[in-house]
């Protein structure tokens, strides 16, 4: 049996479902009927609106043809659903300082491009609450906007390499292979790896060493 993907992204600021599969007539066919469904250039596939029912129009359309593999699409609405409200988030209290508010998933776009002239960044929707989550924890700390910026950069490096795979299951193994390979493979200079390993501390992905 064929399979259909769904994965989650943000087009035009609404938080949609990626309906994707192999080019077979079968699959094409079965995907026009679905009502509402469009094709998308941007993300090269056809997507629905992000809901329950349309989730339940997609399943039903490729009952009987295809199995579904929803994998991607529930690990992010799990995040989703652990994102507390921002209205609930604070930073520790000091004196005339204004909370600090968490930021909202829906603001973060799953598929989000970052402003770079030589080569921009694209981190997958499975991904989408790493750098945002980081970002919290780096203002937590009182680290310095430079800092910030730095982090924030050398993290997305790493997030675009992972593609479809989830930042939330590195190993310590894995980021020591990420490391050697930043160094053997792409000859980055001692700054940059510095940079980059010191960038895994605030969202706790680097357990141990």
């Amino acid at each position: 049996m064929d399979a259909v993907t769904l994965k989650p992204f943000v087009h035009h600021q609404q938080e949609c479902i990626g309906i994707y599969f192999s080019n077979l007539p079968l699959l094409n066919e079965a995907v026009k009927k679905v009502t509402g469904c469009q094709w998308t250039k941007t993300f090269k596939c056809w997507q629905l609106p992000l809901s329950k029912d349309n989730y339940l129009l997609i399943a039903s359309a490729f009952k009987e043809i295809a199995a579904i593999d929803n994998t991607a699409l529930r690990a992010y609405l799990i995040e989703k659903k652990k994102t507390p409200p921002a209205d609930k988030v604070t930073s520790p209290k000091t004196v005339n300082e204004p909370p600090i508010k968490a930021p909202i998933l829906k603001q973060a776009q799953p598929a989000r491009r970052y402003k770079d002239p030589k080569k921009p960044v694209v981190i997958h929707g499975i991904n989408a609450h790493i750098l945002p989550k980081m970002r919290e924890l780096i203002i937590l700390k009182g680290y310095s906007g430079k800092t910030e910026t730095t982090y924030l950069n050398e993290m997305s490096q790493l997030l675009q390499l992972m593609g479809n795979k989830s930042a939330d299951l590195l190993t310590p193994d894995m980021l020591k292979r990420y490391m050697v390979y930043c160094s053997e493979k792409l000859k980055l200079k001692e700054n940059t790896l510095n940079s980059r390993l010191n960038a895994l501390y605030p969202v706790g992905l680097k357990k141990e060493t």
